[in-house]
């Protein structure tokens, strides 16, 4: 995923490495790349975007042993949301590689418990279709903006799990000035949310309403997890 700030970069970098130590957070040590690497990264992000699709460098990660470049697809509008692909590249001892794209969507949510609409980018992780992870950020998105709504910690014997309501306003604060990131997965019988990276809502896999999918416990997200 791309990084929008240094800390969040860091964190992603922390949980990308496998050489890094549990819990690291490798700093950026510059924010661009040689000319020669551009022009590799652009070759590299043309083996794997399709011909048809144009695309550019939209961040730059230089640390003390990687190289790292996200490039992102132009933007296409539907009718729900803007849409586009996003795809990570690093430098190896020879040269410019770029992984699997993931794609992204950013659509407003008109929250249900405040009454305001929040800007909500989600990021579709392996085969998880455009209109459920869609479904699911949302449905996410309307629990963590409500200070007042019921859900039970996940994987906690009933007399320690939290309810979402006893938390403290600072561990559930929405970006003022920006979306919020959601990045959808599915694992096994269960699909999750992680909003940035922070914060993971679980859903059962097979919703009695696919549209109005309703969650089934919260956590805070371990690192490398």
């Amino acid at each position: 995923m791309r990084c929008l700030a240094l800390a969040s970069c860091a964190a992603l970098l922390g949980v990308g490495l496998a050489h890094a130590a549990p819990g690291a957070a490798p700093e950026c040590s510059s924010r661009s790349l040689t000319p020669a690497d551009e022009l590799a990264v652009n070759a590299a992000a043309g083996a794997v975007v399709p011909r048809t699709i144009a695309f550019q460098i939209v961040e730059r990660c230089v640390t003390r042993e990687d190289s790292y470049a996200w490039i992102a697809t132009a933007r296409t509008r539907t009718r729900e949301a803007e849409q586009w692909w996003e795809y990570t590249c690093r430098k190896g001892l020879m040269k410019w590689s770029c992984g699997e794209g993931e794609f992204r969507q950013l659509f407003a949510v008109h929250l249900q418990a405040g009454g305001r609409t929040q800007g909500l980018q989600a990021i579709s992780h392996g085969e998880v279709p455009e209109d459920s992870a869609r479904s699911l950020a949302a449905a996410a998105l309307q629990v963590y903006a409500n200070p007042a709504a019921h859900l039970a910690e996940c994987n906690r014997h009933a007399a320690d799990a939290r309810d979402w309501s006893t938390l403290p306003p600072a561990d559930r604060v929405l970006p003022a000035d920006g979306p919020v990131d959601a990045d959808v997965w599915h694992k096994g019988d269960a699909d999750v949310v992680d909003f940035n990276l922070q914060t993971r809502f679980v859903f059962a896999a097979q919703q009695p309403d696919p549209r109005n999918p309703v969650p089934r416990c919260w956590s805070f997200v371990v690192l490398g997890q």
